[in-house]
Order: C-alpha cells, then structure tokens, then sequence
C-alpha cells in the first residue's frame, strides 16, 4: 500500500512538471522565442508529451527554427496522433486524404479524421462530413456528412454552417427545408462566412412572405440556442 501511494505521489509530481515545462515552451512559442521553444518541445517530445510532439512536427511543417521538413513534421505528427492528440490526429487525417507529403490514402484519413472528430476537433468533423459527402475513403452517405456538419457547425465553422444550409435547400441528405437552410446561411452569414449573405439572398427571393417570416424566426432561434445571441 505505501509503495503505491509513492508511486501515484510521484506520477503526479511528474505530471505537474511536465505540465509546467509544456507552459513553459509554450510561451516561448507564443511569443516567437523559437529557438527556445524548439529546444524545450524536444525535451518534452522525447519524453512522450503528445503537446509538446504536436507542436514539433508544426514547427517543422512550419520551418520554425528548424529547416522545414514535411517528412519530419509527419512523424511527430503521428507520434502525436497516437498518444491520442487530436490537432495532430486532424493533421494526419487532411494529409493522408489530400496526398500531402504521403501517398494518398483516403481511407486512412477517414480513419485519422473520425478519431480526431470523436474528440470533438470542429477542423476533423468539417472534413469527415465532406468525406461523407463526396464517397471519400468511406462509403457516400449525406446523413452521416449533414450529423458530422452540424457538429462542426455547433462550434462555428463557417463552410459547415453553408453546407448544412445548401443540404437542407435542395433535399440532399436532409429533408428539403428553405426556411431551415436560410437560417443556417443567416447564421454563418453572422460570422462573416464567404458566400453566405449570397445564399441567403438568393433563398430568400424563392420565399413567400410568410416563409420568409418564419425562416428569420428560425434563424433568431438558431443563433440564440447556438451562441446566445
């Protein structure tokens, strides 16, 4: 009993030094100190922090005080992504669905986006609902690409927000529904989203006076419930 109570009082000392380290490089980086950021994310790379190995392989991919190097900013990224990081997990999954610096591998970066996406990374569920969408790396499927949409949208991505609002106009994937799609387009035309004021115009001139009514009902009670406003 006392030898696991040592053991447990020593992780955790271990745990709040590597978590004071990680801070500390992080300021550095913030603050553009990246030399000192490199120095200190290697220590702690090494160590098995999967912060501290995400923000390695950015630095490389970045050339931050280091030649840029794609090949090594993956293998960061994939040591990252396997002690359970999301970001890192995000980045693997875009590259191996783009061919970035890896052969493509659609179906790998379904897998790597999926496990980044169930840890609620906005960035992973976006493109896992356009991999649905599109057939790519994963069987076709709208419904699944408008839930993972809607969770990417929850957290404010503009071209999610779009997307959902362009299913539910023209009935793919969702039930075709103006006002409901004219109240996602409302909500990332609040945002400042590329496109949308455009979309939600266009709907709008589609709609009778009463639909419209009711689509800026709807889209008041969108934005409320989203985002409190």
């Amino acid at each position: 009993m006392y030898r696991s109570l040592m053991l447990a009082a020593l992780l955790l000392i271990a745990a709040a030094v590597s978590a004071a380290d990680f801070a500390t490089a992080k300021k550095a980086y913030d603050q553009g100190d990246y030399s000192t950021a490199l120095k200190e994310f290697k220590s702690l790379a090494d160590a098995g922090d999967a912060n501290a190995q995400y923000y390695l392989g950015v630095m490389n991919a970045a050339g931050q005080a280091t030649a840029q190097d794609t090949a090594a900013a993956l293998k960061w990224f994939k040591k990252a992504a396997d002690h359970g990081n999301a970001d890192a997990q995000f980045k693997l999954g875009l590259a191996y669905s783009a061919g970035l610096s890896v052969k493509r591998d659609p179906e790998a970066g379904v897998r790597w986006l999926r496990r980044s996406a169930r840890q609620g990374n906005a960035n992973a569920q976006f493109y896992l609902g356009v991999a649905y969408q599109q057939g790519e790396g994963v069987e076709k499927d709208p419904g699944k690409a408008a839930n993972w949409y809607y969770e990417a949208a929850k957290q404010g991505v503009g071209q999610a927000q779009i997307n959902l609002g362009t299913m539910y106009a023209t009935g793919d994937g969702l039930p075709k529904d103006p006002a409901k799609a004219y109240a996602w387009f409302s909500v990332a035309a609040a945002a400042g989203t590329q496109g949308a004021t455009r979309n939600q115009e266009f709907i709008a001139r589609e709609m009778s006076p009463e639909e419209l009514k009711r689509a800026r009902e709807l889209a008041r009670d969108l934005l409320r419930h989203l985002f409190g406003s």
